[in-house]
């Protein structure tokens, strides 16, 4: 079967949220947790306790269930993790347009102001 570009993104749609209600109710193991902790702090430089990214992760089913079903290595999870934080942090997106550098310094002091702490940004 052939799709128009439409078609296509409305029939991947659908497969992704028939997924999304298969996985619900996965939840994230102790491994999976600490590989997205350890990601965050190494590109984002936000260093997260354990509890406190899964209360963030409450808020974010979306990115709960990519993490506990994919897990990070997986470049679309990756994403919906760094889109949660963005609009935990900021209200809204990661910019796609502006320099990577300039947001992380933007989330970071966000974060500084919730009483987050700040770990070793590697890359």
């Amino acid at each position: 079967m052939r799709f128009t570009e439409n078609e296509a993104i409305l029939h991947f749609s659908l497969v992704s949220s028939k997924q999304l209600l298969a996985d619900r109710n996965l939840e994230v193991t102790d491994e999976q947790l600490q590989d997205a902790i350890r990601f965050i702090e190494r590109s984002i430089g936000i260093a997260f306790q354990s509890e406190q990214f899964k209360a963030i992760l409450c808020l974010y089913p979306k990115a709960r269930i990519f993490l506990a079903s994919i897990g990070m290595s997986d470049v679309g999870v990756i994403h919906t993790i760094k889109s949660a934080l963005a609009d935990f942090f900021t209200g809204g997106e990661w910019p796609g347009a502006v320099d990577d550098d300039l947001f992380i310094s933007v989330l970071q002091k966000q974060a500084i102001a919730m009483n987050y702490k700040l770990g070793k940004r590697m890359y």
